[in-house]
């Protein structure tokens, strides 16, 4: 159903006829001001409807990561007076949380056992964990690369990761940590049930896997697991204002719909007819009561493809 249409029966229901018995036009001044407060109305009422009778959209997500998480990279390290450092065949760029004044060093160590300084890093106290990572720029190949965290401080280190990966943009070098946070789309209401490919099909995600961060509206899948995820989340409708087009195809399930008109009719109605406007609020909670929940569109799916967090 469109707006146009669901304006037309809404003034159906409230009685809006003609003495020839049709529907009084909007253009009618006898039903004008009923008329231009009606989307105002199909926008509050379509929303509260979504709020259970979900309008259900998936968000696909590539959680294909560059890199194996090991257990050492999660512990948390206290730094006193000794040299804490951590070595790998190979590596691009690096990403590590420091909470203190620091002094971290990226070293190349060739074959012979010569050491280089490739880059120095000064961390701050902060009152809490401060993100650092970049490329390391390479003037050879070596051996090995480490990360060396020194200094005389005490401090704490955590999330540490040297990527063997060719990243294109400083932006594309992951925020290492325990989980990889990726945006859900403006519209996004509620978050349902998330899955991961499994041959064709989808089987569940264990609950401990993958969380909903309701500050920024995120979802955080864990990096101890690989693949294709599928989050179903209930969306927000579309703003209805005074402007929109009546072709705007009304995006609750089609039972939602019908209950949403005695809701807008009951609305309307209020100060005008108070006893017709109780007869549709009824009629509204006795639709609802039969609605399907499980029902809703799944139309407009949006598919966000990405090798790892930003």
């Amino acid at each position: 159903m469109n707006l146009g249409e669901a304006k037309k029966r809404v003034a159906m229901l409230a009685n809006y006829y003609s003495e020839l018995g049709d529907v009084i036009s909007s253009n009618d001044v006898r039903v004008k001001d009923f008329y231009m407060k009606l989307p105002a109305i199909f926008d509050m009422a379509q929303k509260q409807i979504a709020t259970t009778a979900y309008i259900r959209k998936h968000l696909f997500i590539s959680h294909l990561l560059p890199f194996n998480p090991q257990a050492w990279q999660f512990k948390i390290y206290t730094h006193k007076d000794s040299d804490i450092e951590f070595s790998v065949p190979k590596a691009y760029a690096y990403c590590f949380k420091v909470d203190g004044d620091s002094e971290i060093v990226i070293e190349g160590i060739g074959a012979d056992g010569s050491v280089t300084t490739l880059e120095e890093i000064r961390g701050y106290s902060t009152g809490g964990f401060t993100l650092f990572k970049d490329f390391i720029t390479l003037d050879k190949e070596y051996q090995q690369i480490r990360i060396r965290f020194t200094g005389d401080t005490y401090y704490n280190i955590k999330d540490i990761a040297l990527y063997d990966v060719n990243f294109s943009t400083y932006a594309d070098i992951p925020d290492f940590g325990a989980f990889i946070k990726y945006p859900m789309p403006k519209n996004f209401y509620k978050a349902l049930k998330a899955e991961i490919k499994s041959g064709f099909d989808y089987e569940p995600l264990p609950d401990s896997s993958w969380e909903i961060s309701e500050f920024d509206n995120s979802v955080n899948v864990s990096v101890f697991i690989n693949g294709e995820i599928r989050i179903e989340y209930a969306a927000k409708p579309c703003e209805i204002t005074s402007d929109t087009a009546d072709y705007y195809e009304f995006e609750i399930s089609e039972e939602a719909q019908i209950a949403m008109l005695h809701l807008v009719a009951s609305i309307a109605l209020e100060k005008e007819d108070y006893s017709q406007s109780q007869l549709q609020y009824a009629k509204y909670i006795e639709r609802m009561a039969n609605i399907d929940l499980d029902k809703g569109l799944q139309k407009r799916q949006k598919t966000v493809k990405v090798v790892y967090g930003v």
